[in-house]
Protein backbone atom coordinates (compact mmCIF):
# COMPACT_ATOMS: atom_id res chain seq x y z
CA UNK A 1 0.00 0.00 0.00
CA UNK A 2 2.78 2.42 0.97
CA UNK A 3 4.57 1.70 -2.29
CA UNK A 4 1.40 2.55 -4.26
CA UNK A 5 0.99 5.84 -2.42
CA UNK A 6 4.64 6.62 -2.98
CA UNK A 7 4.32 5.81 -6.69
CA UNK A 8 1.19 8.02 -7.05
CA UNK A 9 2.94 10.88 -5.33
CA UNK A 10 5.92 10.43 -7.62
CA UNK A 11 3.65 10.68 -10.69
CA UNK A 12 2.11 13.91 -9.39
CA UNK A 13 5.57 15.30 -8.74
CA UNK A 14 6.78 14.30 -12.21
CA UNK A 15 3.70 15.85 -13.86
CA UNK A 16 4.07 19.08 -11.91
CA UNK A 17 7.78 19.21 -12.58
CA UNK A 18 7.24 18.64 -16.30
CA UNK A 19 4.77 21.52 -16.42
CA UNK A 20 7.23 23.81 -14.69
CA UNK A 21 9.94 22.55 -17.02
CA UNK A 22 7.88 23.95 -19.88
CA UNK A 23 7.05 27.08 -17.88
CA UNK A 24 3.40 26.11 -17.33
CA UNK A 25 1.11 26.10 -14.33
CA UNK A 26 -2.65 25.87 -13.92
CA UNK A 27 -5.27 28.37 -12.72
CA UNK A 28 -4.18 30.80 -10.02
CA UNK A 29 -6.27 33.17 -7.92
CA UNK A 30 -4.82 36.11 -6.00
CA UNK A 31 -6.78 37.76 -3.21
CA UNK A 32 -3.89 39.24 -1.18
CA UNK A 33 -0.95 41.44 -2.08
CA UNK A 34 1.58 39.10 -0.47
CA UNK A 35 0.50 36.28 -2.82
CA UNK A 36 1.36 38.47 -5.80
CA UNK A 37 4.63 39.62 -4.25
CA UNK A 38 5.69 35.99 -3.63
CA UNK A 39 4.56 34.59 -6.99
CA UNK A 40 8.05 34.26 -8.48
CA UNK A 41 9.16 32.34 -5.38
CA UNK A 42 6.09 30.13 -5.03
CA UNK A 43 5.89 29.40 -8.78
CA UNK A 44 9.45 29.54 -10.08
CA UNK A 45 9.67 29.30 -13.85
CA UNK A 46 5.91 29.63 -14.35
CA UNK A 47 5.40 31.87 -17.39
CA UNK A 48 2.22 30.36 -18.86
CA UNK A 49 -1.06 29.56 -17.11
CA UNK A 50 -3.08 26.78 -18.71
CA UNK A 51 -6.03 28.05 -16.68
CA UNK A 52 -7.39 31.38 -15.46
CA UNK A 53 -5.42 34.16 -13.78
CA UNK A 54 -7.91 35.62 -11.34
CA UNK A 55 -7.09 38.81 -9.40
CA UNK A 56 -9.85 39.65 -6.93
CA UNK A 57 -9.16 41.57 -3.74
CA UNK A 58 -10.46 39.76 -0.66
CA UNK A 59 -10.44 42.95 1.41
CA UNK A 60 -10.91 46.48 0.04
CA UNK A 61 -7.52 48.07 -0.59
CA UNK A 62 -5.51 44.89 -0.05
CA UNK A 63 -4.12 44.52 -3.59
CA UNK A 64 -2.26 47.68 -4.64
CA UNK A 65 -0.01 46.51 -7.49
CA UNK A 66 0.75 43.58 -9.80
CA UNK A 67 4.51 44.01 -10.00
CA UNK A 68 5.17 40.46 -8.84
CA UNK A 69 3.57 38.96 -11.97
CA UNK A 70 6.14 40.18 -14.49
CA UNK A 71 7.21 36.65 -15.52
CA UNK A 72 3.75 35.76 -16.91
CA UNK A 73 3.52 35.78 -20.72
CA UNK A 74 0.36 33.78 -21.46
CA UNK A 75 -2.88 32.84 -19.67
CA UNK A 76 -6.06 31.04 -20.66
CA UNK A 77 -8.28 33.77 -19.17
CA UNK A 78 -7.50 36.98 -17.30
CA UNK A 79 -10.00 38.32 -14.78
CA UNK A 80 -9.18 41.47 -12.82
CA UNK A 81 -12.26 42.15 -10.74
CA UNK A 82 -13.13 44.35 -7.76
CA UNK A 83 -9.72 45.72 -6.80
CA UNK A 84 -10.42 49.20 -5.46
CA UNK A 85 -6.80 50.23 -4.74
CA UNK A 86 -5.33 49.14 -8.07
CA UNK A 87 -4.43 52.18 -10.22
CA UNK A 88 -2.61 50.45 -13.09
CA UNK A 89 -1.73 46.99 -14.37
CA UNK A 90 2.05 47.35 -14.21
CA UNK A 91 3.46 43.89 -13.75
CA UNK A 92 1.55 42.42 -16.67
CA UNK A 93 3.80 44.14 -19.20
CA UNK A 94 5.13 40.83 -20.57
CA UNK A 95 1.70 39.30 -21.17
CA UNK A 96 1.33 38.59 -24.90
CA UNK A 97 -1.65 36.21 -25.18
CA UNK A 98 -4.95 35.40 -23.49
CA UNK A 99 -6.05 32.15 -25.10
CA UNK A 100 -5.87 28.38 -24.93
CA UNK A 101 -6.09 28.19 -28.70
CA UNK A 102 -9.53 26.62 -28.46
CA UNK A 103 -12.63 27.91 -26.67
CA UNK A 104 -11.33 30.22 -23.96
CA UNK A 105 -9.52 33.52 -24.10
CA UNK A 106 -11.45 36.02 -21.99
CA UNK A 107 -10.24 39.39 -20.70
CA UNK A 108 -12.44 40.79 -17.92
CA UNK A 109 -11.53 44.11 -16.27
CA UNK A 110 -14.47 44.87 -14.01
CA UNK A 111 -15.26 46.98 -10.93
CA UNK A 112 -11.78 48.40 -10.35
CA UNK A 113 -12.66 51.77 -8.86
CA UNK A 114 -9.29 53.53 -9.16
CA UNK A 115 -7.84 51.85 -12.24
CA UNK A 116 -6.79 54.66 -14.61
CA UNK A 117 -5.45 52.95 -17.73
CA UNK A 118 -4.57 49.64 -19.37
CA UNK A 119 -1.17 50.76 -20.66
CA UNK A 120 0.64 47.78 -19.14
CA UNK A 121 -1.17 45.51 -21.63
CA UNK A 122 0.47 47.13 -24.66
CA UNK A 123 2.37 43.91 -25.47
CA UNK A 124 -0.83 41.87 -25.45
CA UNK A 125 -1.29 40.58 -28.99
CA UNK A 126 -3.97 37.90 -28.85
CA UNK A 127 -7.36 37.57 -27.16
CA UNK A 128 -9.50 34.77 -28.49
CA UNK A 129 -13.08 35.31 -27.40
CA UNK A 130 -14.27 38.00 -25.00
CA UNK A 131 -13.19 41.51 -23.91
CA UNK A 132 -15.16 43.20 -21.14
CA UNK A 133 -14.15 46.51 -19.60
CA UNK A 134 -16.96 47.34 -17.19
CA UNK A 135 -17.56 49.73 -14.29
CA UNK A 136 -14.09 51.16 -13.81
CA UNK A 137 -14.87 54.58 -12.36
CA UNK A 138 -11.44 56.19 -12.94
CA UNK A 139 -10.51 54.60 -16.27
CA UNK A 140 -9.62 57.26 -18.85
CA UNK A 141 -7.94 55.16 -21.55
CA UNK A 142 -7.99 51.68 -23.07
CA UNK A 143 -5.10 52.50 -25.40
CA UNK A 144 -3.12 49.59 -23.94
CA UNK A 145 -5.27 47.20 -26.00
CA UNK A 146 -4.21 48.66 -29.34
CA UNK A 147 -1.87 45.79 -30.34
CA UNK A 148 -4.40 43.01 -29.84
CA UNK A 149 -4.91 40.71 -32.82
CA UNK A 150 -8.26 38.96 -32.42
CA UNK A 151 -8.45 35.58 -34.12
CA UNK A 152 -12.14 34.66 -33.82
CA UNK A 153 -15.02 36.31 -35.73
CA UNK A 154 -17.40 35.68 -32.82
CA UNK A 155 -15.64 37.85 -30.24
CA UNK A 156 -17.71 39.82 -27.73
CA UNK A 157 -16.60 43.35 -26.84
CA UNK A 158 -18.35 45.17 -24.00
CA UNK A 159 -17.24 48.65 -22.91
CA UNK A 160 -19.68 49.73 -20.22
CA UNK A 161 -20.00 52.09 -17.25
CA UNK A 162 -16.61 53.76 -17.52
CA UNK A 163 -17.61 57.37 -16.77
CA UNK A 164 -14.21 58.98 -17.52
CA UNK A 165 -13.40 57.07 -20.71
CA UNK A 166 -13.04 59.53 -23.59
CA UNK A 167 -11.98 57.32 -26.51
CA UNK A 168 -12.23 53.81 -27.95
CA UNK A 169 -8.99 54.19 -29.91
CA UNK A 170 -7.50 51.20 -28.07
CA UNK A 171 -9.82 48.95 -30.11
CA UNK A 172 -8.33 50.02 -33.44
CA UNK A 173 -6.94 46.55 -34.17
CA UNK A 174 -10.19 44.60 -33.85
CA UNK A 175 -10.91 42.47 -36.94
CA UNK A 176 -13.51 43.21 -39.64
CA UNK A 177 -15.83 40.47 -38.31
CA UNK A 178 -16.95 40.31 -34.70
CA UNK A 179 -19.90 38.91 -32.76
CA UNK A 180 -21.41 41.25 -30.16
CA UNK A 181 -20.44 44.88 -29.54
CA UNK A 182 -21.91 46.83 -26.62
CA UNK A 183 -21.03 50.44 -25.78
CA UNK A 184 -23.04 51.57 -22.78
CA UNK A 185 -23.04 54.18 -20.01
CA UNK A 186 -19.74 55.84 -20.92
CA UNK A 187 -20.47 59.43 -20.02
CA UNK A 188 -17.65 61.23 -21.87
CA UNK A 189 -17.70 59.35 -25.18
CA UNK A 190 -18.73 61.62 -28.07
CA UNK A 191 -18.04 59.22 -30.96
CA UNK A 192 -16.97 55.65 -31.69
CA UNK A 193 -13.64 56.29 -33.38
CA UNK A 194 -11.44 53.26 -32.89
CA UNK A 195 -13.94 50.80 -34.35
CA UNK A 196 -13.12 51.71 -37.94
CA UNK A 197 -11.99 48.20 -38.96
CA UNK A 198 -15.36 46.68 -38.17
CA UNK A 199 -17.45 45.60 -41.19
CA UNK A 200 -19.76 42.91 -39.80
CA UNK A 201 -21.36 41.91 -36.50
CA UNK A 202 -22.90 38.45 -36.43
CA UNK A 203 -24.80 38.81 -33.14
CA UNK A 204 -25.70 42.33 -32.02
CA UNK A 205 -24.80 46.02 -31.83
CA UNK A 206 -26.01 47.69 -28.66
CA UNK A 207 -25.34 51.36 -27.94
CA UNK A 208 -27.20 52.87 -25.01
CA UNK A 209 -27.08 55.45 -22.22
CA UNK A 210 -24.03 57.32 -23.51
CA UNK A 211 -25.05 60.88 -22.57
CA UNK A 212 -22.55 62.75 -24.77
CA UNK A 213 -22.47 60.52 -27.85
CA UNK A 214 -23.50 62.69 -30.82
CA UNK A 215 -23.05 60.31 -33.77
CA UNK A 216 -21.64 56.95 -34.87
CA UNK A 217 -18.40 58.16 -36.43
CA UNK A 218 -16.03 55.22 -36.12
CA UNK A 219 -18.48 52.64 -37.50
CA UNK A 220 -18.07 53.98 -41.03
CA UNK A 221 -17.22 50.58 -42.53
CA UNK A 222 -19.94 48.56 -40.82
CA UNK A 223 -22.22 46.97 -43.45
CA UNK A 224 -24.10 44.11 -41.77
CA UNK A 225 -25.57 43.30 -38.36
CA UNK A 226 -27.07 39.85 -37.82
CA UNK A 227 -28.39 37.96 -34.81
CA UNK A 228 -30.41 40.24 -32.54
CA UNK A 229 -29.65 43.25 -34.71
CA UNK A 230 -29.15 46.87 -33.66
CA UNK A 231 -30.35 48.38 -30.40
CA UNK A 232 -29.81 52.14 -30.10
CA UNK A 233 -31.52 53.64 -27.09
CA UNK A 234 -31.40 56.46 -24.54
CA UNK A 235 -28.43 58.38 -25.92
CA UNK A 236 -29.74 61.89 -25.13
CA UNK A 237 -27.17 63.84 -27.21
CA UNK A 238 -27.33 61.65 -30.32
CA UNK A 239 -28.15 64.01 -33.21
CA UNK A 240 -27.66 61.84 -36.26
CA UNK A 241 -26.67 58.42 -37.54
CA UNK A 242 -23.58 59.84 -39.23
CA UNK A 243 -21.01 57.08 -39.33
CA UNK A 244 -23.47 54.39 -40.45
CA UNK A 245 -23.42 55.37 -44.13
CA UNK A 246 -22.16 51.90 -45.14
CA UNK A 247 -24.85 49.96 -43.30
CA UNK A 248 -26.87 47.81 -45.71
CA UNK A 249 -28.74 45.20 -43.69
CA UNK A 250 -29.75 44.60 -40.08
CA UNK A 251 -31.57 41.60 -38.67
CA UNK A 252 -33.54 43.81 -36.29
CA UNK A 253 -33.38 47.56 -35.51
CA UNK A 254 -34.79 49.16 -32.37
CA UNK A 255 -34.18 52.90 -31.91
CA UNK A 256 -35.71 54.38 -28.77
CA UNK A 257 -35.48 57.46 -26.58
CA UNK A 258 -32.76 59.37 -28.43
CA UNK A 259 -34.29 62.73 -27.59
CA UNK A 260 -31.86 64.92 -29.59
CA UNK A 261 -32.08 62.87 -32.80
CA UNK A 262 -32.62 65.24 -35.74
CA UNK A 263 -32.15 63.00 -38.77
CA UNK A 264 -31.33 59.49 -39.94
CA UNK A 265 -30.12 60.50 -43.40
CA UNK A 266 -26.91 58.49 -42.98
CA UNK A 267 -28.97 55.30 -43.41
CA UNK A 268 -29.37 56.02 -47.13
CA UNK A 269 -27.73 52.69 -48.11
CA UNK A 270 -29.85 50.66 -45.70
CA UNK A 271 -32.04 48.25 -47.69
CA UNK A 272 -33.38 45.47 -45.48
CA UNK A 273 -34.28 44.34 -41.98
CA UNK A 274 -35.19 40.67 -41.78
CA UNK A 275 -37.26 41.16 -38.64
CA UNK A 276 -38.23 44.66 -37.54
CA UNK A 277 -37.37 48.33 -37.85
CA UNK A 278 -38.69 50.81 -35.34
CA UNK A 279 -38.05 54.35 -34.16
CA UNK A 280 -39.87 55.60 -31.06
CA UNK A 281 -39.63 58.48 -28.60
CA UNK A 282 -37.39 60.79 -30.61
CA UNK A 283 -39.41 64.02 -30.42
CA UNK A 284 -37.21 66.18 -32.70
CA UNK A 285 -37.19 63.85 -35.70
CA UNK A 286 -39.27 65.50 -38.44
CA UNK A 287 -38.85 63.06 -41.32
CA UNK A 288 -37.58 59.61 -42.19
CA UNK A 289 -35.23 60.71 -44.95
CA UNK A 290 -32.53 58.08 -45.20
CA UNK A 291 -34.95 55.18 -45.51
CA UNK A 292 -35.66 55.73 -49.21
CA UNK A 293 -33.85 52.50 -50.10
CA UNK A 294 -35.48 50.37 -47.42
CA UNK A 295 -37.11 47.62 -49.43
CA UNK A 296 -37.99 44.74 -47.11
CA UNK A 297 -38.92 44.53 -43.44
CA UNK A 298 -41.21 42.32 -41.40
CA UNK A 299 -42.37 44.67 -38.65
CA UNK A 300 -42.40 48.44 -39.22
CA UNK A 301 -43.05 50.75 -36.28
CA UNK A 302 -42.91 54.49 -35.57
CA UNK A 303 -44.27 56.15 -32.45
CA UNK A 304 -43.85 58.98 -30.00
CA UNK A 305 -42.29 61.19 -32.68
CA UNK A 306 -43.81 64.54 -31.76
CA UNK A 307 -42.31 66.47 -34.67
CA UNK A 308 -42.62 63.85 -37.42
CA UNK A 309 -44.51 65.28 -40.39
CA UNK A 310 -43.08 63.42 -43.38
CA UNK A 311 -42.87 59.66 -43.97
CA UNK A 312 -42.48 59.87 -47.74
CA UNK A 313 -39.16 58.00 -47.43
CA UNK A 314 -41.22 54.85 -46.78
CA UNK A 315 -42.89 54.99 -50.19
CA UNK A 316 -40.45 52.46 -51.66
CA UNK A 317 -40.93 49.78 -49.02
CA UNK A 318 -42.17 46.54 -50.52
CA UNK A 319 -45.22 46.12 -48.29
CA UNK A 320 -45.62 42.49 -49.32
CA UNK A 321 -42.71 41.82 -46.93
CA UNK A 322 -44.48 43.60 -44.04
CA UNK A 323 -46.56 41.65 -41.52
CA UNK A 324 -47.27 44.50 -39.12
CA UNK A 325 -47.38 48.30 -39.49
CA UNK A 326 -47.59 50.68 -36.53
CA UNK A 327 -47.71 54.48 -36.77
CA UNK A 328 -48.82 56.23 -33.61
CA UNK A 329 -48.44 59.28 -31.38
CA UNK A 330 -47.11 61.48 -34.18
CA UNK A 331 -49.30 64.57 -33.74
CA UNK A 332 -47.80 66.48 -36.71
CA UNK A 333 -48.20 63.63 -39.19
CA UNK A 334 -51.21 64.18 -41.46
CA UNK A 335 -50.13 62.51 -44.72
CA UNK A 336 -49.73 58.74 -44.78
CA UNK A 337 -51.55 57.99 -48.04
CA UNK A 338 -48.67 56.62 -50.09
CA UNK A 339 -49.48 54.00 -52.69
CA UNK A 340 -47.70 51.14 -50.94
CA UNK A 341 -49.23 51.99 -47.55
CA UNK A 342 -52.66 52.38 -49.17
CA UNK A 343 -52.42 48.95 -50.74
CA UNK A 344 -51.30 47.39 -47.47
CA UNK A 345 -54.09 48.93 -45.40
CA UNK A 346 -56.73 48.16 -48.03
CA UNK A 347 -56.33 44.46 -47.27
CA UNK A 348 -58.17 43.89 -43.97
CA UNK A 349 -56.08 40.80 -43.26
CA UNK A 350 -52.94 42.94 -42.93
CA UNK A 351 -52.28 43.91 -39.32
CA UNK A 352 -51.81 47.59 -38.49
CA UNK A 353 -52.10 49.97 -35.57
CA UNK A 354 -52.68 53.58 -36.63
CA UNK A 355 -53.60 56.04 -33.89
CA UNK A 356 -53.04 59.46 -32.31
CA UNK A 357 -51.62 61.13 -35.40
CA UNK A 358 -52.86 64.34 -37.05
CA UNK A 359 -56.17 64.31 -39.00
CA UNK A 360 -55.67 62.49 -42.27
CA UNK A 361 -53.45 59.89 -40.64
CA UNK A 362 -55.17 59.40 -37.30
CA UNK A 363 -56.67 56.01 -38.12
CA UNK A 364 -56.65 53.26 -40.68
CA UNK A 365 -59.95 54.57 -41.99
CA UNK A 366 -58.64 58.12 -42.42
CA UNK A 367 -55.64 56.91 -44.40
CA UNK A 368 -57.85 54.75 -46.61
CA UNK A 369 -60.11 57.72 -47.20
CA UNK A 370 -57.12 59.85 -48.17
CA UNK A 371 -56.06 57.02 -50.47
CA UNK A 372 -59.45 57.22 -52.17
CA UNK A 373 -60.31 53.72 -51.05
CA UNK A 374 -63.18 54.70 -48.76
CA UNK A 375 -64.37 58.19 -49.70
CA UNK A 376 -64.62 57.57 -53.44
CA UNK A 377 -65.80 53.96 -53.35
CA UNK A 378 -68.46 54.46 -50.69
CA UNK A 379 -69.70 58.00 -51.31
CA UNK A 380 -69.15 58.84 -54.99
CA UNK A 381 -68.61 55.41 -56.46
CA UNK A 382 -70.44 56.34 -59.66
CA UNK A 383 -67.74 58.84 -60.52
CA UNK A 384 -64.19 57.92 -61.46
CA UNK A 385 -61.60 60.34 -60.10
CA UNK A 386 -58.51 60.39 -62.34
CA UNK A 387 -55.61 62.78 -62.85
CA UNK A 388 -53.77 63.11 -66.13
CA UNK A 389 -51.08 63.49 -67.17
CA UNK A 390 -49.37 61.98 -64.14
CA UNK A 391 -46.47 62.71 -63.88
CA UNK A 392 -46.91 66.25 -65.18
CA UNK A 393 -44.59 69.15 -65.90
CA UNK A 394 -47.21 71.67 -64.80
CA UNK A 395 -50.85 71.60 -65.90
CA UNK A 396 -53.09 68.62 -65.19
CA UNK A 397 -56.73 67.65 -65.62
CA UNK A 398 -59.11 66.02 -63.16
CA UNK A 399 -61.68 63.75 -64.76
CA UNK A 400 -64.65 61.87 -63.37
CA UNK A 401 -65.73 64.58 -60.92
CA UNK A 402 -67.53 67.69 -62.15
CA UNK A 403 -67.58 69.85 -59.04
CA UNK A 404 -65.73 70.33 -55.80
CA UNK A 405 -62.81 72.00 -54.11
CA UNK A 406 -59.29 70.91 -54.99
CA UNK A 407 -56.41 71.27 -52.53
CA UNK A 408 -52.76 70.61 -53.36
CA UNK A 409 -50.57 69.63 -50.40
CA UNK A 410 -46.99 68.48 -49.99
CA UNK A 411 -45.59 65.49 -48.10
CA UNK A 412 -45.68 67.49 -44.86
CA UNK A 413 -49.40 68.07 -45.18
CA UNK A 414 -49.06 71.78 -45.97
CA UNK A 415 -51.78 73.10 -48.30
CA UNK A 416 -50.01 74.90 -51.14
CA UNK A 417 -52.81 75.70 -53.61
CA UNK A 418 -56.62 75.62 -53.68
CA UNK A 419 -58.84 75.46 -56.80
CA UNK A 420 -62.54 75.35 -57.54
CA UNK A 421 -63.14 72.47 -59.91
CA UNK A 422 -64.55 73.58 -63.26
CA UNK A 423 -63.66 77.25 -62.74
CA UNK A 424 -59.94 77.52 -62.03
CA UNK A 425 -56.97 76.20 -63.96
CA UNK A 426 -55.40 73.20 -62.22
CA UNK A 427 -51.65 73.53 -62.40
CA UNK A 428 -48.43 72.94 -60.48
CA UNK A 429 -46.52 75.55 -62.48
CA UNK A 430 -45.34 77.56 -59.48
CA UNK A 431 -44.27 74.48 -57.51
CA UNK A 432 -40.94 72.68 -57.66
CA UNK A 433 -40.47 69.10 -58.82
CA UNK A 434 -41.62 66.46 -56.38
CA UNK A 435 -44.57 64.45 -55.07
CA UNK A 436 -47.84 66.23 -54.21
CA UNK A 437 -51.29 65.20 -53.05
CA UNK A 438 -54.49 66.28 -54.78
CA UNK A 439 -57.56 66.23 -52.54
CA UNK A 440 -61.02 66.69 -54.06
CA UNK A 441 -63.95 67.40 -51.74
CA UNK A 442 -67.62 67.84 -52.65
CA UNK A 443 -71.01 67.04 -51.16
CA UNK A 444 -70.55 63.37 -52.03
CA UNK A 445 -67.28 62.83 -50.20
CA UNK A 446 -63.57 63.41 -50.31
CA UNK A 447 -60.66 61.64 -51.92
CA UNK A 448 -56.93 62.15 -52.33
CA UNK A 449 -54.57 61.00 -55.05
CA UNK A 450 -50.85 61.34 -55.52
CA UNK A 451 -49.44 63.52 -58.32
CA UNK A 452 -45.82 63.87 -59.35
CA UNK A 453 -44.31 66.94 -60.98
CA UNK A 454 -41.23 66.40 -63.15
Amino acid sequence: MNSKILFSGLLVFIFSASNLLFGQCSSISFSHQYEIDNFATSHPGCTELTGTLNINDSQPGNITNLNGLSQITKVKNLKIIDNIALTNLNGLNNLTAITDGNSSGNLFIVDNTNLQDLDALENLQEVLRDIRVVNNASLTSIQGLHNIVITTPEITIIIEENPLLVSLSGLSSIPPQAGFLKISNNELLTNLNGLNNLTELSQRLEINHNPNLINFEGLNNLTTIGGEGMLIYFNPSLESFNGLESLISVEDAYINGNTALLNIEALSNFTSSADSFGIVNSPLLSNLNGLENLDSVNYLSFGGLNNLNDISALSNVNMSTVNYLSIGACPQLSVCAYTNICQYLDDPSNEALISDNAPGCASRQEILQACGLIGIHENISSEKFTIHPNPTNGAFTISGINEGTVQISDSRGRILKTFTLGKDETSLNVLSEGVYFVNVTNNKGSSTKQLMKI
